[in-house]
């Protein structure tokens, strides 16, 4: 399965990428190229345009053993208004809920 790439905006502009290991309806599992304090609020966007933007709040960071995606995001989404229930959900649907393993 391909990876769902993103482009991660968080505060006063600073900019990450990471890619999707994980997704529900109600967070998502990222591994990321910056480590991100919890209780920081992100935007993410895909660089496929697949997904629409979802914003959400960081629950937890974790340090990882590679080189370019160091590092492990919980994220849980902000109130998610309908077109964006509907867009994660055929995502969810398309890519059957979990293509990647979860962080250990």
């Amino acid at each position: 399965m391909e990876k769902v790439y993103l482009d991660i905006k968080y505060e006063n502009g600073k900019h990450g990428r990471g890619y999707i290991a994980d997704i529900s309806n109600s967070g998502i599992g990222l591994a990321s190229t910056e480590k991100i304090a919890v209780d920081t609020a992100i935007e993410m966007v895909a660089r496929n345009g697949e997904l629409i933007p979802l914003k959400g709040k960081v629950v937890y960071t974790r340090d990882k053993d590679r080189e370019s995606y160091r590092y492990g995001l919980g994220v849980k989404f902000d109130v998610l208004d309908e077109a964006e229930k509907w867009n994660l959900s055929n995502f969810l649907h398309k890519k059957n809920k979990r293509t990647v393993p979860r962080f250990p």
